[in-house]
């Protein structure tokens, strides 16, 4: 089968890295991401997953004349267990580097440590990450791009080595903090991560696309693809996937590839196509969700109510969980930050589409534990 170029670098493209006009929608924080970069800020930028933050930071930033580093702390948690996870982070930003012709810097360092962390250097002297930025910063200016940073929250030392290398580098170097919850400087503001207070600028908020904005991306998508689609598969599609632009991504993906097969456009065959390749990604990611809380029982009965109503109130957790309402509500919130709710009124509901397609799946529950 012939290469599809639209699903390389355009709107549909699954690459979090992608030419600044296939990142759709977004024009104004697109032009403020440029500006607090520039000038040296250190920010948050939050939202549910899937809204796009991490495809927007880093298209932003690779259009720029700087040199973006980007870590996904999600990734290192998958594959590396304390203690390891500090250093391994240390090893990325140093691989990052590499990458920029920067190895007759770098050279003569095996290892990059941090704070605590030891180092294995060829030349007998020590060297500190924080060192080392501090001189590469004086060539380019440095941007690090720290993704699914809530991934992070109980490490003190990471935010106090935070702190340090913003006052040895600022302006010259920004940092970038993503994160898949409502509000990540609420988070980073939290006593584990006070270093940080102070040297925080605005935050980024993204909401998923409204519903006239997500017809706009898919038929956008379909477009650059060459794909002839109807409205009544427009507006039907933008009403399942939520405004969410990585589903949209994922729905117009599997479209494109069953038209070049000869096929029809069919949104229920397609939905159900997204669905199941969803369901490990999502069970995933609600299991670490509630890995570290107690009762995991009352959550997951929390979850099957919201996978067959798609929201709940206080007093109904409350009633299902047989614990008193301001216990309930802390299991609420819980999942509020976590990105699985958003509390509308005094309801609080399930905002993605595709996570509550899953939660009502009948092994949802094997699924996840299977998981803990």
């Amino acid at each position: 089968m012939k290469k599809i170029p639209c699903l390389e670098d355009g709107i549909f493209s699954r690459k979090t890295l992608k030419p600044l006009e296939s990142v759709f929608n977004f024009d104004d924080e697109k032009r403020k991401i440029n500006l607090l970069v520039t000038n040296g800020e250190w920010f948050t930028v939050s939202g549910l997953r899937r809204t796009g933050k991490t495809t927007l930071v880093r298209s932003v930033c690779n259009s720029l004349d700087i040199i973006p580093v980007y870590v996904n702390i999600w990734g290192i948690r998958e594959e590396e267990k304390e203690p390891f996870v500090l250093e391994i982070i240390v090893q990325e930003i140093k691989s990052q580097l590499k990458r920029f012709r920067l190895k007759e810097f770098l050279g003569r360092i095996e290892r990059l440590g941090f704070l605590g962390v030891s180092l294995a250097i060829r030349a007998q002297n020590q060297v500190r990450l924080e060192q080392v930025l501090k001189e590469l910063v004086k060539k380019k200016r440095i941007v690090l791009i720290l993704d699914e940073i809530q991934e992070m929250r109980h490490e003190e030392s990471f935010f106090k080595f935070l702190a340090a290398l913003h006052d040895e580098t600022a302006p010259y170097l920004s940092t970038i903090f993503l994160g898949s919850i409502i509000s990540l400087r609420e988070m980073l503001e939290a006593s584990y991560s006070k270093p940080l207070h102070g040297r925080l600028g605005d935050e980024i908020i993204l909401s998923p696309l409204r519903d006239y904005e997500s017809r706009t991306m898919l038929r956008k998508g379909f477009e650059q693809c060459n794909v002839d689609v109807s409205d009544e598969v427009i507006r039907e599609a933008s009403y399942r996937l939520g405004g969410l632009p990585g589903w949209i991504t994922h729905f117009g993906r599997i479209a494109v590839i069953d038209h070049y097969m000869g096929k029809k456009i069919d949104v229920d065959e397609i939905y159900d196509k997204l669905i199941q390749e969803a369901e490990k990604i999502l069970y995933d990611e609600i299991a670490r969700a509630i890995s570290e809380r107690r009762k995991l029982r009352n959550y997951i009965k929390m979850l099957k109510h919201l996978g067959e109503h798609g929201e709940i109130t206080v007093a109904e957790a409350a009633r299902l969980i047989s614990r008193k309402p301001n216990t309930a509500l802390i299991y609420l919130n819980h999942l509020i930050r976590n990105g699985i709710l958003t509390k509308v009124k005094r309801r609080y509901t399930v905002t993605d589409p595709i996570v509550r397609e899953v939660l009502s799946k009948r092994d949802m529950e094997k699924e996840i534990k299977l998981r803990l």
